[in-house]
């Protein structure tokens, strides 16, 4: 039995059943609510085989530029499997690039946060945030996450929808369609030590995996006697 199947290393060159002229790979980064996409040409060598009536016989860049000449092919012996080419080591080339970023849509969600106007330290209160989605867009993989205020700890019970990382407290809604409304509420135990007339502030943010953050208002709490 033969290492290969006969006649390998001898067609025609797979680019030739392409309309790329040169392989490519892609890269793709993302980085906060922006994803980014790049186009990455195969090993390219030093010189390029252009002329005044061809120039760009391998395509252009990113930038327009003409690529230089593909590294040659690796040539295998079909008898032996060998690689009988010579080694080969090249610079790639920047082909394309693109980002896809979240719309905003501040302007259509509103996010409201809701607390007790005072309360008594070492009392339990309750926030609640309403999510109400006026947006064009349906918003996938929805969370709100409320940011608790010093002196105060999360008390009540964490399930998958509802998970706590600190003084942030994380319900997970998901998808809330257009004109979807929801409403997360979440209770917390404040510190006994807290002073009268201390203020303590509330907030939310509600984030997608469609859309870019959207912030809530600020919910203040008196401390009282």
């Amino acid at each position: 039995m033969s290492a290969v199947l006969p006649g390998a290393g001898s067609g025609p060159k797979i680019t030739t059943k392409f309309k790329a002229k040169v392989f490519s790979f892609a890269d793709v980064v993302v980085r906060g609510n922006k994803l980014t996409l790049y186009q990455i040409s195969e090993p390219l060598e030093p010189s390029s085989s252009a002329s005044a009536s061809n120039p760009a016989p391998f395509g252009t860049d990113v930038n327009g530029t003409p690529l230089n000449d593909p590294i040659p092919d690796t040539l295998v012996d079909p008898t032996t499997g060998n690689v009988v080419s010579a080694p080969a080591a090249g610079q790639p080339a920047l082909l394309d690039r693109f980002t896809v970023a979240k719309p905003e849509v501040e302007d259509g969600v509103s996010v409201h946060i809701d607390g007790p106007q005072q309360a008594v330290a070492g009392s339990t209160i309750t926030y609640s945030v309403r999510v109400r989605n006026g947006s064009a867009y349906a918003l996938n993989g929805a969370q709100v996450v409320i940011h608790l205020p010093d002196g105060a700890a999360f008390a009540g019970a964490t399930s998958d929808a509802l998970r706590v990382y600190g003084a942030q407290v994380v319900g997970t809604v998901g998808r809330i369609g257009v004109g979807g409304v929801e409403t997360v509420e979440v209770s917390a135990t404040l510190c006994r030590s807290l002073s009268a007339r201390t203020m303590l502030h509330a907030s939310a943010v509600l984030r997608s995996s469609t859309a870019l953050p959207v912030s809530s208002n600020v919910a203040p709490t008196l401390i009282v006697r």
